[in-house]
């Protein structure tokens, strides 16, 4: 026989993390401009390295 321990009294039972039912925050600009912002960096530390390693040849 299986002993399942109950909730406490009041406690609200969830079978997903809160943040899974909370709605996505669709205005915030910040982690789009973060990201592009590292993608821009990243693209042109490798631009300027193959540039570089063509002059070097």
């Amino acid at each position: 026989e299986a002993v399942v321990a109950a909730p406490e009294k009041g406690a609200k039972v969830v079978d997903a993390a809160p943040a899974a039912d909370a709605e996505h925050d669709s205005g915030s600009i910040v982690p789009v401009a973060a990201t592009a912002g590292l993608v821009v960096v990243i693209g042109g530390a490798a631009v300027f390295a193959a540039k570089r390693r063509r002059r070097e040849q």
